[in-house]
């Protein structure tokens, strides 16, 4: 999947309230996929992001229906 497809896969995911995990390599990835889905679901929260062991673990859950 190109990066389109899976900021569409992570933000379809979270739809209904769900809570979705994703890993990117670094911050900057990190802020760039965080302003992909917010642009493309407006209504995404971002729950927090972490480093872990060399990545950055980003939390978000999307509105509840």
């Amino acid at each position: 999947m190109n990066e389109r497809e899976q900021i569409t896969a992570i933000g379809n995911s979270a739809r209904g309230g769900a809570l979705v995990g994703f890993f990117v390599d670094d911050d900057a990835k990190a802020d760039r996929y965080i302003a992909k889905l917010r642009a493309q679901f407006p209504a995404i929260v971002i729950v927090d992001r972490h480093p872990v062991l060399g990545a950055v673990l980003v939390r978000v859950r999307g509105a509840a229906n």
